[in-house]
């Protein structure tokens, strides 16, 4: 027989609880292995088991289960370890404020966060752009000399990005000993999304001259640069770059090049690119319907509208959203109405911003009835500065200043 080396029945409960976390595939069963090892005490000796058993609830979107189970263990045995489990756990999940009060707690409680600590908590700083938050774990992250960790580093310049401080991301960029693709990617994508396409450009050119290859990642984030530039002679060499390095196997990419023409106003290039693909997601047709509908094409949107939904791909308020731009461009009352029946009989969700485009779509029809009952069916305080200003302007496109006038003198003595 084989021999074990287990040196007790605790030992042996221990490594068989393990095994069935690492099998255990429902929530239930998850419960029952949670409450054998609390009634056993193990789950405070072992803050491994802990460890593990939080991160199978997370899983399972069970926070409050996770975190009772952090509150038995850290109780009795604090550690970095299940501190660096629930806080990845939080981050991940979008949970912000949960994320910080935990990273407040470790330091509080005089556990030293380390770089498996850091680049959860700036995630967090970054999802909700809490600049002064992400000063102060900078500043942390200093002090305990985990500044030139690669991966922190680049949690740091994703951080100060999306908090809108570019010039700080490339700051931490700039003065980096190694810079891997992750680095780079991010301050291009950082400059692209602060609408900084030529530094964005010549950054990934700099790339190019240091020798790092780039990924679909990358290109995606080039694209939507060359796309704010609308030149198209650099979407025609990100385009040939993309199929040189064979970064057209992922949607994501063929997406990115077709918004890339369409911004360049290339449409009949995009539509190219469209119909090459083997694989469309709803981004793709949204695309494609976006370049047609803002280059003026409303009745080409029209017509990949129809397309779209004999193919099974099922619009979403997004879609609607351009295709209620396209009859608004046409002027067309009957399209307009046809496309509200649409939405209605398929219950695509209208909310704020999709009321508005209806009010204006009705009102650029001509049909100013409906749009002030649209209008009038918003509830006062739901009201914002659009929803008055379609209507307004409505009414003064066609020619009935006195009802504008009197809207206008509503909207601005509505607070």
């Amino acid at each position: 027989m084989p021999s074990y080396a287990f040196t007790s029945f605790i030992d042996l409960t221990e490594n068989v609880c393990s095994r069935l976390l690492i099998f255990c595939n429902d929530l239930s069963s998850l419960k029952q292995i949670h409450s054998s090892l609390t009634a056993s005490d193990i789950i405070i000796r072992n803050s491994h088991l802990g460890a593990q058993i939080i991160i199978k609830y997370d899983k399972f979107g069970d926070h409050n289960s996770a975190r009772s189970v952090f509150d038995t263990v850290y109780g009795d045995k604090p550690n970095s370890f299940l501190c660096n489990t629930m806080i990845r756990a939080y981050a991940n999940d979008g949970c912000h404020n949960e994320t910080l009060e935990l990273y407040s707690l470790m330091r509080k409680t005089g556990i030293s966060p380390n770089n498996y600590t850091f680049p959860f908590v700036l995630k967090a700083c970054a999802s909700k752009s809490l600049i002064m938050e992400g000063r102060t774990v900078h500043g942390n992250v200093i002090r305990t000399g985990f500044d030139l960790d690669l991966y922190v580093e680049a949690k740091l310049i994703d951080m100060y990005a999306k908090c809108g401080q570019t010039d700080e991301s490339f700051k931490i960029f700039d003065k980096m000993p190694m810079r891997d693709l992750v680095c780079w990617t991010d301050m291009i994508t950082a400059y692209e999304q602060a609408e900084q396409p030529y530094k964005a450009l010549l950054l990934f050119q700099k790339m190019q001259v240091e020798g790092v290859l780039a990924d679909a990642v990358t290109i995606v984030s080039v694209a939507s640069a060359v796309g704010q530039l609308g030149h198209t002679m650099k979407a025609k060499i990100v385009h040939a770059y993309a199929i040189c390095n064979g970064f057209l196997e992922g949607v994501s990419v063929w997406n990115a090049i077709i918004a890339m023409y369409a911004k360049c106003g290339n449409v009949s290039k995009a539509r190219l690119v469209f119909d090459l693909m083997n694989e469309r997601d709803g981004i793709s047709w949204n695309g494609m319907l976006s370049g047609y509908s803002q280059n003026g094409q409303a009745s080409e949107a029209l017509l990949l509208f129809e397309e779209m939904i004999d193919s099974g791909c099922k619009p979403n308020p997004v879609t609607v959203l351009i295709m209620v731009s396209a009859c608004a461009y046409l002027g067309s009352q009957h399209l307009g109405r046809k496309l509200h029946r649409f939405m209605i009989d398929n219950k695509i969700k209208i909310d704020a911003t999709l009321r508005n485009a209806l009010v204006d779509m009705y009102a650029k029809c001509g049909d100013l009835n409906t749009a002030t009952r649209m209008f009038n069916d918003i509830r006062p305080r739901e009201r914002d500065t659009t929803s008055w200003n379609v209507l307004i302007s409505g009414y003064g496109m066609h020619g009935h200043g006195k009802e504008a006038l009197n809207l206008l003198t509503n909207a601005t003595g509505r607070d």
